[in-house]
Order: C-alpha cells, then sequence, then structure tokens
C-alpha cells in the first residue's frame, strides 16, 4: 500500500525494518517507517501522522503550520522551546518568527522527546476552518529556559 505526504513528492510505502533516519525529525528511530527508497526518504510514524497545524502554549497569538524544511536563508531554525537548531520538520508561525521542533511541539505518547523532558499541553487542530474541525488536546513536554542555553557540541563538532 502507498501513501500521500505533503512533505514528499512520490508515494511512500510502509516499512518494518532497522533504525532509520527520519527525513522529518532528523533522528534515527526503529519501528516502522514510511519509505521512497529512489530518494532515499523516510518519515518516522510520528512525523508521518503530525497535524498539519496546531496552537502552542507559548506562541497563542496565532496557530502554528507544519513545514517540512526551515524557510529561513541558513536552512535552519532555532527552536523557540529546547533553544537547539533544527533542520527539519517544525511547526513555524512565519509572522512572528516562532519555530518549535516537530517533537517539542507535539509529543506522541510514549515516544521520547530528543529536545529533553517538558510539560504542558498541546491543542491539536484538525482539517480546514468549517464545521467538521476538531481539536484534541494532548499532552506534551514543554519547559523553555530563558536565555537559552548553548549546546557547543552541536554547534561546533569534532
Amino acid at each position: 500500500m502507498e501513501f500521500k505526504h505533503f512533505s514528499h513528492p512520490h508515494n511512500l510505502s510502509l516499512h518494518h525494518g532497522p533504525e532509520t533516519r527520519c527525513s522529518g525529525c532528523k533522528s534515527a528511530r526503529p519501528g516502522p517507517f514510511y519509505a521512497c527508497f529512489q530518494c532515499n526518504y523516510f518519515l518516522d510514524e510520528h512525523c508521518f501522522r503530525a497535524a498539519r497545524a496546531l496552537n502552542h502554549p507559548a506562541h497563542p497569538t496565532h496557530p502554528l503550520t507544519l513545514v517540512s524544511s526551515p524557510t529561513y536563508q541558513s536552512a535552519s531554525f532555532f527552536c523557540n522551546d529546547c533553544s537547539l537548531l533544527g533542520t527539519g520538520f517544525c511547526y513555524a508561525c512565519s509572522d512572528c518568527d516562532f519555530d518549535v521542533h516537530v517533537h517539542c511541539a507535539h509529543k506522541a505518547a510514549g515516544m521520547p522527546n530528543p529536545c529533553g523532558p517538558h510539560v504542558t499541553s498541546v491543542v491539536v487542530v484538525s482539517g480546514s476552518s468549517g464545521p467538521n474541525d476538531h481539536h484534541h488536546h494532548r499532552p506534551v513536554q514543554y519547559n523553555p529556559v530563558y536565555p537559552p542555553p548553548v549546546n557547543r557540541d552541536y554547534l561546533f563538532p569534532n
């Protein structure tokens, strides 16, 4: 069976196999993944099913939109939650330059958060604006630190 995903032009097929680096969150994870072997493009279950938009408690002004790659000239973003750089999927508000890693914004139950432990809830917005919209309150990890810590190993790898 093949699936479409907004982030990739080709169909993706579901596979079970060894740990695979997700093209969305850039994390290596075991378990099922959606693949386009033609392009070496892989999505883990969480990134494949991530909501296209959500409201985040740290940014109540506008909903955040899931983007498949950073829109900045640097091709990276600074996560306003965990204070680390990112190059993959993120939830973004282009009006405010507010960006968070997909896992920081919406952590699936039981899945480890690569950005570290935090606690709050997010409202996931499904559908387009209309009578069939529905919202889910889901627990996620959230604990902003200011000023943000600098992860020198990430910025200056050996």
